[in-house]
């Protein structure tokens, strides 16, 4: 599967769920955007959380396996956990 694929599908995921099963995660979605761009990204409600990981991570030109890895892990945090 490629990078863009996987980051459709984590942004997907975050789409799909309550604020407060979100805000629980704030640190590694943070890191993960960090990962995506060096530039200063704006705090935004946890419900468009989706959005802004699709926006900065699709201009990514080569993401590296770290980076895509990380976008895996952070819809990964949020299979595993019970609504």
């Amino acid at each position: 599967m490629t990078y863009l694929e996987q980051l459709r599908r984590t942004a997907e995921r975050l789409s799909q769920l309550s604020d407060s099963r979100l805000l629980a995660h704030e640190g590694q979605y943070r890191q993960v955007l960090a990962a995506l761009t060096p530039r200063p990204v704006p705090r935004v409600l946890p419900r468009a959380w989706s959005d802004q990981l699709w926006v900065v991570g699709r201009d990514l030109p080569e993401p590296s396996d770290d980076v895509i890895s990380m976008v895996i892990e952070l819809r990964r945090c949020f299979d595993l956990e019970m609504p």
